[in-house]
């Protein structure tokens, strides 16, 4: 739910502070934005997440 909050904040039109007020209207699109990407990565359960990043960190990038 809150991934698609994050989206649909970022397409539509309309802003709590107007994107025309140089910096600050871009400000406040990145805060709302990552509170609500880090409030979803808090509702996923601790041990699945340490599973997927012990499984992330064992993956061989190298060509």
């Amino acid at each position: 739910m809150f991934l698609t909050l994050a989206l649909g904040y970022l397409l539509l039109p309309f802003d709590l502070i107007p994107d025309f007020l140089l910096g600050i209207g871009q400000v406040d699109d990145l805060l709302i934005v990552l509170s609500l990407l880090m409030s979803a990565l808090r509702l996923i359960p601790k041990d699945i997440f340490d599973q997927y990043r012990r499984q992330a960190t064992e993956i061989d990038v190298t060509p």
